[in-house]
Parts: structure tokens; sequence; C-alpha cells
């Protein structure tokens, strides 16, 4: 303009004010790792802005509300969906002036009841996936314990579980669960036999749930014959439902110095078995030596 009566002007402009566009900023507040305002960028949604402010804490003893307030109205944000990152209709789009706050909700560890035949008992945290292994694990079964016969109780309901297979190889059912608030019972294993005469340990035994006790196995147990043990003439004594006594002989000194395995007999629970002295009378029956060296035993008598 000024061409048209200058010639050649020389002009330098310079500008006092200058009219800006207003920043647009949304809010973060609560639980996550960097709260405060942050510049919103075009496109941006929740899960952009969460990513920005450094996510949420990790913590597998919480969970995490999110409301969004947005002109003066706060929104339930579904969380879990935002977090996904596949439902865009839960991830929503911000506008200028949102604010998004999170906030922790702690909850206490779920926990289960542990009683019984286990050499830790009493309130235990629950393991995420609820595992009765993983309980077992860190409770240890009692040599007593009747795996076998385990009871849990859910809602007032006792349901029994066979869990011998903890005893047997280390492993039981995957399926087996529980849930908090439930109770796993493991009752005492009451099943017995005896060993009884010239053994150097005599008396009562648990019998295991998850073997067989033969004969050579249970003398061994009981540490061995005495000197005087006449093992010909050893027997197994077993109770009848009538009240009488069904007695087996058995030749231990051929299974054990012979190695005569297929005469090496299985006691069942509830068997005694019994090992002379050499020179017992024949004449007396070996129920009637049994009861008395049963008695004498229960009495700290040695015969």
């Amino acid at each position: 303009m000024l061409s048209k009566e200058i010639l050649t002007p020389n002009v330098t402009v310079t500008i006092k004010t200058l009219h800006e566009r207003p920043v647009s900023q949304v809010v973060v507040l609560g639980a996550v790792r960097t709260a405060g305002k942050f510049t919103l960028k075009e496109g941006w949604r929740v899960l952009d802005l969460l990513i920005e402010c450094g996510g949420l804490p990790n913590n597998p003893n919480g969970s995490y509300i999110a409301t969004m307030t947005r002109k003066g109205t706060e929104t339930r944000l579904e969380l879990p969906r935002i977090l996904s990152g596949t439902d865009q209709k839960a991830n929503m789009l911000l506008e200028p002036g949102d604010m998004i706050r999170v906030q922790e909700v702690i909850f206490a560890p779920a926990t289960v009841n542990i009683l019984g035949q286990l050499t830790q008992t009493g309130v235990m945290q629950l393991p995420k996936d609820g595992s009765v292994l993983s309980i077992l694990i860190a409770a240890k079964p009692t040599l007593q314990a009747a795996l076998s016969r385990a009871e849990i109780t859910h809602e007032g309901k006792v349901k029994i579980i066979d869990l011998s297979g903890y005893a047997e190889s280390g492993k039981i059912d995957p399926n087996i669960k529980m849930e908090a608030g439930d109770t796993l019972f493991i009752p005492i294993n009451k099943l017995t036999y005896g060993v009884y005469g010239a053994v150097n340990h005599q008396g009562e035994e648990v019998y295991p749930e998850n073997e067989k006790i033969k004969a050579s196995k249970a003398l061994t147990l009981a540490g061995s014959a005495a000197q005087n043990a006449d093992l010909k003439k050893a027997a197994i004594i077993h109770p009848m439902k009538d009240g009488k006594e069904n007695i087996t002989p058995i030749n231990l000194e051929e299974v054990l110095k012979k190695g005569d395995v297929a005469k090496d007999l299985v006691l069942a629970p509830g068997d005694r078995l019994f090992i002379p002295t050499r020179g017992h009378k024949p004449g007396i029956s070996m129920a009637s030596v049994f009861s008395a060296l049963s008695f004498a035993s229960l009495l700290g008598i040695g015969l």
C-alpha cells in the first residue's frame, strides 16, 4: 500500500498481541500412577489418557472403580471393558474439561478353615485357583491322616472327597477345589494293626491308607524279633465279625532267611502278628496267648 506513495518502502511490522486458541485439557485424579492435568490430543479416548498417566497400580488384592465427570454430570466407566482395548463403546472419546477419577477398593484375602489331622490348622489364605493340593502342601497331613475320607464343607453342606492320591503320588484330582469360607477337615485314621510276642517293641501301629503291610515289614517296624523268638511258628490273628478270631500260621523264618516272598502274608487292618518264644507249649491257643499279651501291654507289663 505504501508503494503507491513511497518508492521502495522498507517496513517493519511488530505484533503486540495475538489471540491464541485456549489449550484443551483433561484431568485424572485418584489411584493412577501420575495424577494431574494433561493436554488433550485429537482422537484421545479414556484408555489413551490412562496410558498417558502411567496406568493403574499393580495390586493383586485391589479392584478399581472409575467415573468421568463431563459438564457437571458423572458417569460410571466400565473399566474392565476399557482396559481390554477392544470395546470402543466403553472406551469413550474425550472432550475438553473431562475429569476422570479412579478409586481403588481393597479386598481382604479370601480364607478357608483347615481342621483335623494336619500339622497346620486354622484359618488359611485361599490360593487364587482354589487348589486343595496347594493347601495340603502348605498344611502337611500327619501320619494319622485319613485322606481318603476328607470332608469339604461348602455353604453348610458336607462332601466326602478322596485325597489319598496326595500320600501315594503327591497328586490329587485337579477339579477338587475350595471357595472362600469353605472348611477342609481331615479325620484321623483309626485303622490299626498290632505286633505282639517276642519282638523288641510290641504294640499297636497305624495302618496306612496308601499301602499294604506285610508280616515281614510289620516285624521290622516293631524293631525286629527278640533273640528267643520262634519265627517258624508265627501267626496272624484276624478278628471275625462274630467276635471269634481266625489264626493263620506263617513261617517268617523262610520269608526272612530264604527270601520266600510268596509266604509273606499281608496283614489286614485290625490284624495282630504274634511271634511266640522258642519252647512255646502247643497246648496253649494262640488266641489266649495273644489276649494275655494284649492285656499285659495295656498294663505296661512285659511277658
